[in-house]
Order: C-alpha cells, then sequence, then structure tokens
C-alpha cells in the first residue's frame, strides 16, 4: 500500500460514513411520515403494526452498521495520526494532519499553510516521500 493509499482510507471511510448516515435520515423520515386523509369516509385506525416493526427493525441494523463503521474510522484515524506524528518536518505534519485527518480541501489547506497551490503540492510530495520512509521502517519492524 502506497502512502498516498494508506492515507485516503480515512477519506473514502468517511465519505461512505457520510452517505450511510444521509441514506438512514432519509429512512427515519419515511419511517415517520403519515398522511391524513380529510374525506367524509370513515377509515379503519388500525395500523399494521408488523411492517412498523420491521421498519424500526431495518433503522436499527442500519444505524449499527454506521456505528461499526465509525468505530472504523476512528480506529484508521489514529492510525494515520501515529504515522504523521513521525513525520520528521513541522510543516509536512501540519499539510498532513490538515489534508488527511481534518479533511480539508486543498484551497483550505494553501490558506493554513499560507503558501500557494504550487508549494502545497510541492510540501504534499515531500510529505508523501517522509510517510512512505515511515510506513517502510514500521513493515520492517512488524513483519
Amino acid at each position: 500500500m502506497t502512502a498516498k493509499e494508506f492515507l485516503n482510507r480515512a477519506y473514502r471511510l468517511d465519505t461512505r460514513i457520510n452517505n450511510k448516515n444521509e441514506q438512514l435520515q432519509r429512512l427515519r423520515s419515511l419511517a415517520s411520515s403519515t398522511s391524513m386523509s380529510y374525506g367524509g369516509e370513515h377509515v379503519s385506525h388500525s395500523r399494521k403494526t408488523d411492517t412498523l416493526e420491521n421498519n424500526i427493525l431495518r433503522i436499527i441494523e442500519a444505524e449499527q452498521e454506521l456505528n461499526r463503521e465509525i468505530d472504523e474510522l476512528i480506529t484508521i484515524k489514529e492510525d494515520i495520526k501515529q504515522v504523521i506524528e513521525l513525520v520528521a518536518d513541522p510543516t509536512c505534519r501540519l499539510l498532513l494532519e490538515s489534508r488527511y485527518l481534518c479533511m480539508n480541501r486543498w484551497d483550505d489547506v494553501c490558506g493554513k499553510l499560507e503558501v500557494s497551490r504550487s508549494r502545497v503540492f510541492e510540501l504534499h510530495q515531500t510529505a508523501l516521500s517522509m510517510v512512505e520512509t515511515v510506513l517502510a521502517t514500521r513493515r520492517s519492524l512488524c513483519p
């Protein structure tokens, strides 16, 4: 796994979690929505509780899956953080933290570092090389 692939694991999982969270919100909204009848006809007030129960169970299962992925994201971010902390250059560390832990866009990273886009990309290449070194050292210590 390259340094960039290692660092991007959190971003991809964070995106997946956000998508699942949106889906869960829609499920909750659908499950809680009701429609009222304003006509003069008498309508039975009994509801199919098994359908409602199934919907609630599906929502609970989706919440549990989301919580598992959040736990995984926390673990991955901690792993990435430990590697970033071993990068020697403080500017490169700040760049990596901003991009891969805080999930900032490149323009935001440029603003935080107060450098141009071209300079931030140069720093990024340097930082990736440093991460490669840290990962190689880590692999050699823990085969």
